[in-house]
């Protein structure tokens, strides 16, 4: 095989390895997926709007720099592990959820909500 053949198969492997790891997710042209969050979702789906996860700690997981997750309207049942936050005055309860990765300056991270 030259060296043409096998930077190409290289380049196949890698391609699919990372649309592997991405799942079915909407793919964009500018190489950047969008995924979706809603209330009938499940977080062994693939994160598309017709399959969507159940839960932003999903997405938060999947995600790369300059990818869009969009949040679907409705309400979202809080996991049994989750303790949540009360505030003394208000009676207002809070699910506070952390997002450790980090975008870059051309490339960040994208939370819309979405009707």
């Amino acid at each position: 095989m030259g060296c043409k053949n096998i930077f190409s198969l290289f380049a196949i492997c890698f391609c699919l390895t990372v649309m592997y790891a991405h799942g079915q997710a909407t793919l964009n042209a500018d190489g950047t997926h969008t995924y979706f969050v809603g209330t009938n979702g499940n977080d062994n789906n693939e994160g598309t709007i017709t399959a969507p996860f159940a839960s932003l700690t999903k997405a938060e997981n999947v995600i790369i720099a300059g990818d869009t997750v969009y949040i679907r309207g409705g309400r979202y049942k809080v996991d049994a592990n989750i303790v949540p936050v009360k505030t003394e005055k208000s009676g207002l309860y809070a699910d506070l959820f952390v997002f450790d990765k980090k975008g870059t300056a051309s490339r960040r991270f994208y939370f819309w909500g979405y009707k």
